[in-house]
């Protein structure tokens, strides 16, 4: 397969006003959660997009090379930077996970799509 069916979409988060720091770089077994999330989780030659509330927020190095894009709404919660991900898809399939949910895996985001009927063309 050239493309590969789904995209991996990750929300960042906003402006962690409740937590009191970056969720997405707290270190979980020395990596960030936004680090173990992309490599639990990320298609296999697949893409991975970004969901971030603002251009130049700060990223492991590791992963500076992946797309982002910006909420149309900072600040007005997860729908904007969903729909910012959906405007950048070129899948037929977004799958949009958050940053802080180390549970998550590939496996897991691969079986709830075998189910999935085709996209109408």
């Amino acid at each position: 397969m050239d493309q590969p069916d789904w995209t991996l979409g990750v929300l960042l988060g906003g402006a962690s006003r409740r937590m009191g720091e970056d969720k997405a770089l707290l270190e979980c077994d020395q990596i960030t959660l936004l680090e173990h999330c992309i490599e639990s989780c990320a298609p296999r030659g697949g893409e991975t997009i970004l969901a971030v509330g603002t251009r130049g927020r700060p990223l492991p190095p590791s992963l500076e090379h992946l797309p982002q894009v910006e909420d149309g709404s900072p600040g007005c919660g997860p729908l904007a930077g969903i729909e910012a991900l959906a405007r950048a898809v070129r899948t037929p399939w977004l799958v949009v996970v958050p940053c802080d949910m180390p549970g998550l895996s590939r496996s897991a985001l691969e079986a709830l799509l075998e189910d999935v009927p085709t996209p109408l063309d």
